[in-house]
């Protein structure tokens, strides 16, 4: 997994780049990991680095589409913008 920082305007944003949201949020690891501890330890340090859990995920899941805004009109389902809050439900 790597791990990539950029400052939003609201706070600072950590996204792990190959763990879905699912798997950071909920401590699971994909069933062929070489080393869970290491796995678990880098969910922690994201969650740890970012300013808010809303700001820590991943670079590639398909909820990052669902859970921020589209960059702008005509790009809905394609690019999302990170630098600014999720949406809210």
């Amino acid at each position: 997994m790597r791990d990539r920082e950029d400052q939003a305007r609201y706070g600072r944003a950590r996204l792990g780049h190959g763990a879905p949201y699912a798997h950071i949020e909920q401590g699971r690891v994909f069933p062929i990991t070489y080393n869970v501890g290491e796995v678990l330890d880098g969910y922690e340090t994201l969650r740890r680095l970012g300013s808010s859990p809303d700001q820590c995920g991943s670079g590639h899941d398909p909820l990052v589409l669902q859970r921020y805004p589209t960059a702008r009109p005509g790009m809905e389902g394609w690019i999302a913008r990170l630098d600014i809050e999720p949406k809210t439900s």
